[in-house]
């Protein structure tokens, strides 16, 4: 999604996309809900440029870098989803990027539940964050 667009995304099975399932950009602001993310080479979502919206209820499970990864100023909202199994990192949030994670699972990832780096401020509230390979939370 680009240039200040939206739209209402549910019930989908999103898989095998390179580099991401679903990228938002440029003041995009999308409802993605109750899908299945999940193969993907690289990112489930990637939230890029000043990306918005809303992520719920989602299962993102088994991509190969991160479920979402939030960089340069995106600030999407994400609750109630299931971030599992990922090859890399679960939540990866870097480069300015701010980001409301509420009561997501975030469990079973190769490397890390949520990593945030270079100059990230995300918020994390009640989230369920356990059994990841080497640190449910790094960079904080």
């Amino acid at each position: 999604m680009y240039e200040r667009s939206a739209g209402k995304y549910t019930g989908n099975d999103v898989y095998s996309n390179s580099p991401a399932g679903f990228e938002v950009e440029d003041l995009s602001k999308p409802t993605i809900s109750d899908n299945q993310i999940h193969h993907n080479a690289g990112r489930g979502l990637l939230v890029q440029n000043k990306g918005l919206g809303t992520l719920s209820n989602n299962h993102i499970f088994e991509n190969d870098i991160a479920g979402i990864h939030m960089r340069t100023e995106a600030n999407m909202l994400c609750n109630g989803n299931d971030f599992c199994n990922s090859k890399d990192t679960a939540v990866l949030v870097t480069d300015g990027a701010f980001g409301m994670f509420e009561l997501n699972r975030i469990y079973s990832n190769t490397n890390t539940g949520v990593t945030i780096q270079s100059n990230a401020n995300p918020t994390l509230r009640y989230n369920d964050i356990m059994d990841n390979g080497t640190k449910s939370l790094k960079g904080a």
